[in-house]
């Protein structure tokens, strides 16, 4: 993925999974889902992804600024 598109505009590993995520457009994220990559498996094949609109994850009258990533 990394590769391909660049080096992504998030990066995190959690609970053995690794997160990269892309912005598609002013409005959309993307976000690629892969196992952590190990020594034996350096090159993990995507879990899953995901397409995020920030904005509609924004709860003003609970003052919750929404998802980032």
């Amino acid at each position: 993925m990394k590769e391909v598109l660049g080096t992504p505009a998030y990066d995190s590993k959690f609970y053995g999974q690794e997160l990269i995520g892309y912005t598609a457009g002013s409005e959309f994220k993307l976000e690629f889902v892969f196992p952590e990559p190990t020594t034996g498996n350096p090159d993990p094949v995507i879990d899953h992804y995901g397409v995020l609109y920030p904005q509609g994850t924004v709860n003003s009258m609970a003052n919750d600024p929404g998802r980032e990533w």
